[in-house]
């Protein structure tokens, strides 16, 4: 199935938020970084930066998208969780 979670494994990272399991997936990092680099190459340390910032930016923007849907599905009853 396409739309499927990846499966989990031991480098994930898991925590609550609002009482929201989330679980995030080392590809989450990776693909974060490598649209954070635009090209550049990380060995430079003003890149670096830039890529660090870009994906902090990235993770909190995707987790609060995120916790939005979770709460709307908590709103009307249901059980849910963030996996990125």
């Amino acid at each position: 199935m396409i739309f499927a979670p990846p499966p989990a494994t031991r480098f994930d990272l898991n925590f609550r938020l609002l009482g929201f399991p989330v679980r995030i997936h080392p590809f989450f990092w990776l693909s974060t970084v490598l649209l954070g680099t635009y090209g550049g190459r990380l060995a430079e340390k003003e890149t670096a930066i830039r890529v660090l910032a870009f994906v902090l930016a990235a993770f909190i923007s995707i987790l609060v998208h995120e916790l939005g849907h979770a709460l709307t599905i908590r709103w009307y009853g249901r059980q849910s969780q963030v996996i990125l």
